[in-house]
């Protein structure tokens, strides 16, 4: 099932190759998990976007990018728990795009992502001893989840803020979800 919804939307991402225009995105994630003993981690993404017409102010963009997400966990009894995550993403977003003024215009991204965990590792210090183990072999591979974001362009170059929150549940025994903060820079060609 997981497999058949990534091959989906990679499908739908190629079939928008004829028509839109091409972008590059990147920047930094600030990610973790709605534990209440969860922190912010700090992380990246890199990829590709394209944005398809809809009318002269609404597009549909969607993109796949490799991202670096996870969390910092504190707990009493077993330490800290550092949580990487290597993963494929691809948001759906619809974006808005009034202009403010001859070259700038206002976006507003709204949309689903797909996220499926390529590999990581965790890492937990315990009464000083050291564990390493596969991210997977606790947390969930696959997340979908609401993506919304605002920003500007100007001329070719964008600057977007975007917030993340998950549906599914990101530990495979508790029910806590992924969630995200990007600062994202781009460039439309």
């Amino acid at each position: 099932m997981t497999k058949k919804i990534l091959l989906v939307s990679i499908f739908s991402f190629i079939i928008t190759l004829t028509f839109a225009q091409f972008g590059i995105k990147g920047g930094m994630n600030f990610s973790s998990f709605t534990f209440s003993n969860a922190e912010y981690k700090t992380g990246f993404h890199i990829g590709g976007v394209y944005k398809k017409p809809l009318n002269e102010k609404l597009f549909f963009q969607p993109g796949v990018l490799f991202t670096s997400d996870g969390a910092k966990l504190t707990d009493a009894v077993s330490g800290k728990t550092n949580v990487n995550m290597y993963s494929l993403e691809t948001p759906l977003l619809m974006t808005f795009r009034p202009e403010i003024s001859g070259q700038a215009k206002l976006l507003l991204d709204f949309g689903f992502y797909l996220r499926y965990g390529l590999f990581g590792k965790t890492i937990s210090e315990v009464d000083n001893i050291t564990y390493k183990y596969n991210t997977f072999e606790e947390y969930e591979r696959f997340d979908l989840g609401l993506s919304l974001g605002a920003g500007t362009k100007l001329n070719n170059i964008i600057f977007v803020v975007s917030y993340q929150l998950g549906f599914l549940g990101v530990e495979k025994n508790l029910n806590a979800y992924n969630t995200s903060f990007k600062l994202s820079i781009g460039y439309e060609f």
